[in-house]
């Protein structure tokens, strides 16, 4: 029997998920490992558009799903051997476009999973009540009868999956057992602990890789680090229809920021570059500043202490334990969706976020780079397991999936006889 993955993406293939959806473990692990793109199913030209200079994928079959009808051939064609692993909705909630691809995975049974081990603070429950934010969305919604329809729409899908009809249930949720985002999803559809298999986040996985790989304890240099978003260029911005920030302002506002850092600590504040960032260290705005992509646990390591707005890589910082100056632009004041998340991640880890353009508070800013931080908390709902878990999560992946796989192959089978 071929021990079987598809991997179901709302995005085109890039080269970065060959390592971030567990592509390059798999194969090498002598799983047969398909990438179903289903961005122009979901996005159309929008999905399609995205990155299409990024080489393919190495180490799996690349299937382009443009109509519904391909991929319930595929499923159909499938489904008794193959475990499929969500990258299109995740925990999230999601619409009847989205929804077609679950509803063509109820239809055969298709067992698929969701990785939740990128997780971070976020969701409306953290910041205000349900039921008001509930109010909030519904109030919006009734100013535009298409967010109304789109809103009323989800809600109908949540009770239809809780039913257990004409949408599919995931198979089994890898991820944190006190994630507070995992918790909600079982409530919401009326799920049991028992779908969760114990895995830790993404983030964690490269920290225990970094530290299997150091030989030597990680010495602190005189450096800063600050976590790039790409807020000016990020291609998800386009997908989900989001403006992305003033360039010249953006930049402008961080890097006096930064000359202030500098000033006050003494220390040389260093980019860690988002990998989707189309700067490199030759052309990039930050001045004489060092622009590092695709080492941001190393450099985090080394630090003593990390600038951020709300990047998924502020765990790096709470696993070695560094001080963290949450910031704000002025422009990022003006679009809610960006302060909010910032406003999570504050509450979370208990800081204040620092205005970069407040005179007054960039006057104020301070901190203790010696003080002890007490993340704890913090690191067990988003980042790590209580119950220690010295393996990666896609080593569990890997031997689950075996089971299942064989698991599927009786049924199918007892079935024929």
């Amino acid at each position: 029997m071929t021990n079987r993955v598809a991997i179901l993406s709302r995005l085109p293939p890039l080269a970065i998920f060959a390592k971030v959806f567990g592509i390059e473990y798999l194969s090498k692990s002598g799983f047969e490992v398909v990438f179903v793109d289903v961005s122009w199913l979901i996005d159309g030209v929008r999905g399609q558009d995205l990155d299409q200079e990024q080489p393919s994928i190495l180490g799996c079959e690349t299937v382009v799903i443009n109509r519904l009808e391909e991929l319930e051939t595929f499923v159909k064609e499938s489904f008794e051997s193959t475990i499929f692993i969500d990258k299109v909705s995740g925990l999230a909630e999601f619409n009847l476009n989205i929804g077609q691809v679950f509803k063509v995975l109820k239809r055969y049974n298709a067992k698929y999973y969701v990785m939740s081990n990128e997780a971070i603070p976020g969701g409306s429950h953290e910041v205000h009540s349900f039921t008001f934010a509930l109010f909030l969305k519904i109030k919006k919604a009734l100013k535009n009868p298409r967010l109304l329809y789109e809103f009323l729409t989800k809600k109908l899908i949540v009770q239809f999956i809780k039913m257990n009809i004409l949408y599919q249930k995931p198979y089994r949720i890898f991820g944190l057992e006190d994630s507070p985002i995992v918790t909600a999803y079982l409530e919401k559809y009326g799920m049991r602990t028992s779908v969760i298999t114990p895995t830790n986040s993404n983030d964690y996985d490269i920290y225990l890789e970094y530290m299997r790989e150091t030989a030597q304890p990680v010495m602190s240099t005189e450096t800063c680090v600050f976590l790039d978003e790409d807020h000016t260029n990020h291609p998800d911005f386009f997908l989900f229809g989001l403006a992305p920030l003033s360039e010249f302002e953006y930049i402008s506002s961080m890097n006096h920021f930064f000359d202030c850092v500098e000033s006050k600590t003494g220390l040389s504040v260093v980019i860690a570059a988002h990998p989707k960032s189309r700067f490199s260290s030759e052309n990039h705005q930050y001045g004489k500043r060092a622009f590092i992509k695709g080492n941001t646990v190393g450099i985090v390591a080394k630090s003593k202490m990390v600038i951020a707005h709300s990047s998924t890589s502020i765990n790096f910082p709470v696993l070695f334990g560094k001080p963290i100056v949450l910031v704000l632009t002025s422009q990022m004041k003006d679009r809610p969706e960006m302060v909010n998340i910032v406003k999570v991640f504050s509450g979370e880890l208990g800081l204040d976020p620092v205005d970069v353009d407040s005179a007054d508070e960039v006057d104020a800013f301070n901190i203790d780079l010696d003080g002890q931080r007490d993340y704890e908390v913090y690191l067990h709902k988003y980042v790590k397991n209580k119950a220690p878990i010295n393996k990666l999560a896609w080593e569990i992946v890997a031997e689950v999936a075996l089971k299942d796989l064989a698991q599927l192959e009786l049924t199918k089978k007892y079935l024929t006889y």
